[in-house]
């Protein structure tokens, strides 16, 4: 069965759709969401709600032209994550203090708002990085995603450091270009930090960055 209609039997409540659904992308959004949280029972609590929800509400997947649901549940999946954190983060005595509870995270969330102002950034980060030469793109993940230091990269990839840098910089700018315009494009003056190690710090851009290179 395709994915359409999985959930098609899911909405009339189809527990083996459902399982069969679940069996095919469970585990990728587990490992994406403890990968991204540092937290197993942070990342088992985001997992088990996102999956209620698509039982609950199934007709909010949408499915491509041949039936795939995976590239708009993956973006489901990812926009739930920062519907958590922000819940997690308001019932804190402070944020910090929150995001001292996650691990490799003391940084801050923008609120990107609602799920199409989500959907309208995390597009504009996909068009800015598919411009680019897939070398590049790779580079990028190592360094950010991967987080595997200028070095290691540069040996992984049979180059040189500056060779490295600089086509990692062509990332990093192309990114800074599209996220700008988004903001403006919706009137905000109070722009994030643009920064690629200010990105890292900035949690929802860096979770839609990521989410990229990982779905």
């Amino acid at each position: 069965m395709s994915d359409r209609e999985l959930l098609n039997a899911i909405a009339l409540k189809d527990e083996t759709a459902f399982n069969s659904l679940y069996e095919k992308y469970a585990q990728k959004l587990v490992r994406f969401a403890l990968k991204f949280t540092k937290d197993e029972y942070l990342s088992q609590e985001i997992v088990q709600l996102f999956w209620i929800r698509v039982w609950q509400h199934p007709e909010e997947i949408k499915t491509d032209a041949g039936g795939d649901a995976y590239r708009y549940l993956s973006k489901f999946f990812t926009f739930r994550i920062l519907d958590k954190l922000r819940e997690k983060a308001a019932v804190q005595e402070t944020y910090s203090e929150f995001m001292d509870s996650v691990e490799g995270f003391d940084g801050q969330m923008y609120d990107i708002g609602d799920d199409l102002e989500r959907k309208e950034l995390y597009d504009a980060i996909s068009a800015a990085l598919d411009t680019l030469p897939e070398a590049y793109r790779h580079i990028f993940r190592l360094l950010y995603v991967d987080e595997l230091q200028v070095k290691e990269a540069a040996k992984t990839l049979g180059m040189d450091e500056r060779t490295v840098l600089y086509k990692s910089k062509q990332c990093v700018e192309s990114i800074r270009s599209s996220i700008k315009d988004w903001y403006r494009s919706k009137g905000d003056t109070n722009l994030p930090e643009i920064d690629m190690e200010d990105l890292r710090q900035n949690i929802s851009i860096f979770l839609l960055i990521s989410a990229y290179y990982y779905f």
